[in-house]
């Protein structure tokens, strides 16, 4: 889909951009900053995904012909919040809507950002279901070495054709896996949202066949490893600006199932309402989840690339960047760390500071670094 058709309206970031993901105790994920390109909602991405996590959070956009509105500031914030910060940790684009999506005015201001950070030398990831060559092109330019690209792939062809009819096909997404990978960057497949219940009623008992086949696909293609999620549903009745009843998320998903063959109420009795990682929805059963991630490892062994589970039990050991540390106007990368500042074994001065952090990590945490005048003369030179 082309952006000519959309109406877009650039606006100004209020405030900072940074915030973590908001970890439980005991966490193992890494501590990243997030800076979402566009306000959270429907209108702001032209994918326009079915069940996008993303749409319907408490703060999401609700309104159904608004304009796509997207941040036209975004390298002015960051380059002032950057000047505030000794620690900047690996930054993620973009959360709540797709950075890469084909709306022209969004690119040129994601591509005034990376170069922005590439400029800095931050350690940076981008997820998407587009095309994200121009972010490529920048990243080149300081090489791939603290870098990952992320691509969305919830299936075969079949799949995608469901659960993000928009976004690029099935082969046009292996395809941005294969020219990033011949670039030299590190590219991992998203497996994620997997729908157990769709793969279902699309392969009958061969579904895990077609995992099996979708994951060959992804290793041919260049993907170094495949992060795998059956994902969530509100669970919420949702209704338009004009206060019309327009569905359940989870109740739509029940009957895309049933047409497929899945009877609704197996599907409903294999989910199940609950707080998870901190957020209420509708999940797949525990039961079923481990038995996807044990099919999906299995799978994945037995094709030579390797497989975590993002909604497993928490010890997923990829997206490897390293947190970077200011000297002068740039920032350099932290040998050896990995984000993960909870399990990591490093014994930089600053590292102790941030193992204690319960939770998502503050920016007053990234700036005020407790160092003794020795430490930080020996770090910063001053």
């Amino acid at each position: 889909m082309s952006c000519s058709a959309a109406r877009y309206v650039g606006v100004k970031k209020v405030g900072d951009t940074y915030h973590d993901f908001p970890h439980l105790s005991g966490s193992r994920c890494p501590h990243i900053w997030i800076i979402n390109v566009t306000p959270a909602g429907k209108p702001h991405c032209i994918h326009d995904c079915p069940f996008c996590y993303a749409r319907w959070m408490t703060y999401s956009d609700r309104s159904w012909d608004a304009p796509l509105r997207f941040y036209n500031n975004l390298r002015e914030v960051v380059e002032r919040e950057l000047e505030e910060l000794f620690l900047a940790p690996p930054i993620y684009i973009s959360s709540v809507t797709d950075p890469c999506q084909n709306v022209e005015p969004l690119r040129r201001e994601v591509k005034r950002l990376v170069e922005l950070l590439v400029e800095k030398g931050i350690s940076l990831s981008v997820t998407t279901k587009g095309d994200p060559g121009f972010v490529l092109d920048i990243v080149k330019k300081r090489g791939f070495e603290r870098f990952l690209l992320q691509v969305s792939i919830e299936g075969p062809q079949e799949v995608v054709s469901i659960t993000s009819p928009k976004a690029l096909s099935y082969k046009e997404r292996l395809e941005v896996v294969r020219k990033a990978s011949s670039m030299g960057a590190a590219v991992c497949v998203r497996l994620d949202p997997f729908f157990y219940h769709i793969y279902l009623g699309l392969f009958g008992e061969r579904w895990t066949e077609v995992l099996k086949e979708i994951l060959e696909d992804f290793k041919r293609a260049g993907a170094r490893y495949v992060i795998g999620s059956t994902g969530r549903f509100s669970g919420r009745e949702m209704f338009d600006e004009k206060g019309n009843f327009i569905g359940v998320d989870f109740e739509i998903y029940c009957q895309l199932c049933e047409d497929l063959g899945v009877p609704k109420g197996i599907v409903k009795k294999e989910h199940v309402r609950e707080r998870r990682r901190g957020i209420k929805g509708v999940y797949l059963t525990q039961p079923l989840l481990k038995l996807f991630h044990l099919r999906a490892r299995t799978a994945a062994k037995s094709v030579g690339i390797e497989y975590y589970a993002c909604d497993g039990d928490g010890n997923c050991g990829a997206y490897n960047l390293p947190f970077c540390r200011r000297e002068g106007d740039r920032f350099l990368p932290i040998e050896g760390c990995s984000s993960r500042c909870r399990v990591c074994a490093l014994d930089h001065p600053f590292c102790s500071h941030l193992r204690g952090i319960e939770g998502p990590i503050r920016k007053r945490q990234l700036r005020d670094i407790p160092l003794s005048p020795i430490e930080r003369f020996l770090l910063c030179g001053s």
